[in-house]
Parts: C-alpha cells; structure tokens; sequence
C-alpha cells in the first residue's frame, strides 16, 4: 500500500509535465499566425487584384467583349467549383487520406445558405450600378465594417468597445476620403428618377445586409463546427468547401442573368471566353481559400478591416495601370484606414493576450 502511495506522489510530476507540450505548442502557433495572416492576405490581395482588372477589361471598359456580369460570374463560379471539386479529390488520393464523412442534413444547410447569400450579395451589388454611380456604391461599401461588426455583436460572435467603434470610425471615413478623388463630375452622373436612385440604395443595402450575414456564418462554420464533423474537416481543406459553395453561387447568378440579361446575351460568345474564364477562376479560387481561412484564423470583422485595406493596392493598382488620379484625399484616406487597423490590431492583440493567459492559468492548474 505504502508503495503504491509513493508511486502515485512520483508519478504526479509525470502529469504535469506531460500537460507541457500542448501550451508549447499554442506559443509557437500564436507566433507563427502574424507570418500566416500576411501570407493569406498577401494571396488574397494578389488574386482579387488580377480578377478585378480582367473583369474591368472584360466586361467594365468602353471595348468590353463580355458586358455581361452576371453571367460571367455564374461561369466562372461554376468553373471554380468544379476545379475545386477535382483538387480536392486528387489531393485526398496523393496524401491517401480517408473520404470526408458524410454531411448532415443541417450542415449541407448551412453550406446553402453561404452559397445562396453569396449570389444575391454578387447580383445585389452588380444591379445596383444600373441606379447608383461608382462613387456611391463604394461609399456605401464602406460601411460594411460597421454591418459585419453589428451582426457579429447580434450572433455573439464579437463584442462591441470603445475602441472598436473608434477603428471603424477611422475606417469608414479613411474609405471615405479614398474615393473621394475619384468622385464624378455631375455631367457624368446619370439622371435616374428618386424612386430609382432609392431602388439603387435599398439594393446596396441588401448586399451589405446579406454580405455581413454571410461571414458571420463562415465564422460559426469554420470555428464552431463539431470535432471530426464533416465540416470541421472542410473547413481545414477549403476546397472541398468551395466546391459545395460555388456551384450553388454560380445556379443563383444563372438564373439572375437569364432574368436580367438574357435578351442581349449573344450565347455564341460564350466559347469564346475559355480562356478569361479559366484565369478568373484560378483567381476566384485562391481568393476564396485565403477568404475562407483568414476568417477561420481571426474573424469576420477581422476579415473586413482587411477587406477595407483592400482597396489600397487596388487603388494603387488603377494608378499604375490606369492613370487613375492619386490624389490627397486618396493619401490622407490610406493614412486613416492604416490608423483603424492598427486601433482594431491593438484590441485584438489585448485579448489574444488575456486568452493566452486564461489558457496559461488552466494549464498550471492542469
């Protein structure tokens, strides 16, 4: 009995020190996601600043060849999806990896409704030029921060704060000034009557509305699914969640152009942009991927304080490219939004660091 006692009091060091590695772990992961962050960010930035000017020159220019957006995101969504799919499967066959467990019912839900919001976000937001200008639409965009902080508050997903509010307040009006250089002339703004430019505003914030709804639920999906759930496993591989996504992204866009574009739509065409079509789609893919993951690594309104900073290179972009006009409301826009991040930078770090501690405490108690 005293033997056993003694063995028991020796073996308790053994346990603790066993309880070790999963904090040294969570140290060296903590430090690696700075590096991961800017990669996923770096990615994403690249790939919608190639989709963004090939369907500029695609659909957007006075020479446009394909001036049908819808369309032409229903193609390549569907392309995507079906790139995606294949990956997938040829990357489960070389790492020789065990099929993904079957979806339930409320999981292929949920992947439903993301691809269903995303075609109404894309066709909202697409339409609403038809009634609003550019420089509208974008202002309006620039709220979407302040949507996906509200809804993610609403779904318990983030807190609201002082500081919080003060990154967005800079973002919102930083994403202001930047468009400000590039607001039109008013010979350039079309006449719409007030009920159409009213229809244009309402269908902006339904993009806005949906977008936000949106992410918060590729938050949930990607940081909340159950352990060893079909999910949880899409949600570490992306593509086979892209591939579930996409197509039903692509049948709504469909359905969308036939109804809007359908008369004019010279279907003859279509073989034709093979080639546009399989770029955007390499695009749409990688940028999907990073989408999906930065926001399964930080959050949805993480996601769109980046999405914010996005039209930085954009703009930069346009300069080089275009001769877009640079000019100080552009700088002193990019200077604020830089401030927002930062701010909103700091209040995530302040709580990454109580977590770190709560998980520092319950493993010394462990």
């Amino acid at each position: 009995m005293e033997d056993n006692e003694v063995h028991l009091l020796n073996a308790k060091p053994d346990v603790v020190h066993e309880t070790a590695p999963p904090k040294s772990r969570w140290s060296r992961l903590q430090r690696a996601l700075p590096l991961w962050v800017a990669f996923l960010v770096s990615c994403w930035w690249l790939a919608a600043i190639g989709v963004t000017l090939i369907m500029k020159q695609t659909v957007g220019s006075d020479a446009a060849i394909f001036p049908f957006p819808i369309m032409l995101t229903g193609l390549t969504n569907a392309f995507t999806g079906i790139l995606a799919f294949q990956s997938g499967r040829v990357g489960l066959l070389a790492l020789r990896s065990a099929s993904m467990p079957p979806l339930k019912s409320a999981e292929r839900i949920k992947l439903l409704a993301i691809g269903l919001m995303m075609g109404i976000e894309i066709a909202a937001t697409n339409k609403s030029l038809e009634f609003l200008t550019v420089s509208e639409r974008t202002m309006m965009n620039s709220t979407s921060v302040l949507f996906m902080l509200a809804t993610a508050w609403f779904w318990g997903l983030e807190p609201f704060g002082m500081l919080r509010l003060l990154a967005i307040f800079l973002l919102i009006l930083g994403a202001l000034l930047q468009h400000f250089d590039h607001s039109p002339s008013s010979s350039n703004v079309p006449n719409r009557s007030p009920s159409m430019h009213m229809l244009g505003v309402v269908l902006q914030l339904v993009a806005l509305t949906v977008s936000a709804q949106r992410w918060a639920l590729v938050q949930v999906v990607t940081q909340r699914s159950l352990p060893g759930s079909a999910l949880e496993q899409m949600s570490k591989s992306k593509l086979h969640m892209v591939a579930r996504i996409l197509p039903v992204t692509a049948f709504v866009c469909f359905i969308l152009a036939l109804v809007f574009e359908s008369p004019s739509l010279p279907w003859i065409e279509v073989p034709k942009m093979a080639v546009t079509i399989l770029l955007m789609s390499l695009g749409i893919a990688t940028l999907t991927m990073a989408e999906l993951e930065l926001v399964r690594v930080t959050s949805a309104v993480a996601f769109q304080v980046l999405a914010v900073l996005h039209n930085v290179p954009l703009v930069l972009a346009s300069v080089f490219l275009f001769g877009d006009r640079f000019g100080a409301g552009s700088a002193g826009g990019f200077i604020l939004c830089s401030a927002g991040a930062l701010v909103y930078a700091r209040v995530r770090h302040i709580e990454a660091s109580k977590l770190d501690r709560c998980s520092g405490a319950i493993l010394a108690e462990a």
